[in-house]
This record gives structure tokens, sequence and C-alpha cells, in this order.
């Protein structure tokens, strides 16, 4: 198979743009453009389809630096503002997991790659990102430890049950060996009982006898 193709950096490059252009239609994956604004503020450059549904955004909207503060709110805002100055700082790109809300109110969590653009002059003009929903990973993890807290829970119960056993095991084991000890106590002292009684039977029939005899 003949592979020598003349390499064209231009259309190398165009190939790339092409391509990561359809991913950021298609991909299910959550992208979004934040560029750097004066003021140590940010606002949305834009956002792939995906990312538009879960902010609650129309899927075809035209999104051009959407101020963030004025669409959620100041508290929101600040939130994720605060992720973008750390990742400015660090120069280099940052991975964390988060947690956030969507556009209908319900919780997510997103596992994001977050990436710093800087400008010839070495300024941060964009912080660019992808963010993968984990949110049914996190979910599972939940199950599992409620699961690993009632398997703990029940761990403790049994352990209460088995030395409440073992304890009324042993207090049986003593009430039936005293009784036996009674018993054997008993037997003793009605076999002394009759061993004196004949005994005191036999002196008095020996003297009658005796008496008889002479």
């Amino acid at each position: 198979m003949n592979l020598s193709h003349v390499y064209n950096k231009e259309e190398h490059d165009q190939t790339i743009i092409d391509c990561f252009l359809q991913m950021w239609r298609y991909s299910a994956d959550l992208m979004f453009i934040m560029a750097v604004e004066e003021g140590d503020e940010f606002s949305l450059y834009d956002n792939n389809p995906a990312s538009k549904a879960v902010m609650g955004l129309e899927k075809g909207a035209e999104i051009h630096r959407l101020n963030l503060r004025v669409q959620f709110g100041d508290e929101m805002a600040e939130q994720v503002y605060a992720t973008y100055r750390e990742v400015i700082i660090n120069r280099t790109p940052v991975s964390i997991e988060q947690a956030g809300m969507r556009g209908d109110g319900s919780r997510i969590y997103f596992d994001t790659l977050f990436v710093p653009i800087f400008d010839s002059n070495g300024k941060a003009v964009f912080v660019c990102g992808v963010s993968r929903d984990i949110t049914k990973i996190k979910d599972a993890e939940t199950v599992a430890l409620q699961a690993n807290e009632k398997l703990l829970e029940y761990s403790v119960a049994l352990e209460s049950i088995n030395q409440d056993l073992d304890r009324k095991v042993q207090e049986r084991t003593k009430e039936l060996e005293d009784a036996k000890r009674a018993v054997e106590e008993a037997l003793e002292a009605k076999s002394s009982f009759v061993a004196r009684m004949s005994h005191e039977i036999r002196t008095p029939i020996n003297a009658v006898i005796g008496i008889s005899v002479t």
C-alpha cells in the first residue's frame, strides 16, 4: 500500500480543525470556550450542543461572550470563575471532578479537563474545557457506599446477636451445671440418709433378733 503522500502543513492542520469541529458538534461530552475578560471576569465564548442542553440553552442558540453572571447569577458564576482562575494561575491543563446543576435543576457530576490558552505575550485569553458526565458513576459509588454502610450495620448487629447468644448459652450452661450439681447433692444426701436410716433401723432389729434367739 502506497502511503507516500506529500505533507502539506496547511492541509494537515485544516484536517485536524475539521475533525475537531465535527466532534464539537456531535460529541456527547460537554465542550466550551471561556473568554478571559477585563477585571478578572469571564464570558462564555461558545459551547457545543451537548453543553447547551445541560445548561438549558437552545440547542441551536448563537453564543458569543455570554455573561454567566446575568444568565445564572453571581453565586454560580463565582464558583466556576474560581476554577478558571486556578487553571490560569497553574498555566497548565488541569483535570477536576465537579458537581453542578442541569438547566432543569437536577444534580450532575463532571470530570473536566481545563486548558488555558495564552497569547504571544503570555496573557491568558481563553480557558477551554471538555467535561464528561460521570453522574452514573457517582451514583453507583453512592449506592456502593450506602450498601457498605448497611453491611457494616448488619455486621455490628450480627456481632451483637452472637455475643448475646453466647451470653445466653453461658448462662444456660451454668444453670444446667448448677441444676446437675443440685441433683447430685440431693442424690448424695438421699444416699447418706438411706444409709444412716438403714444403720439405725438395723441396730434395734439386730437387738430384737438377738433377744429372740436367747
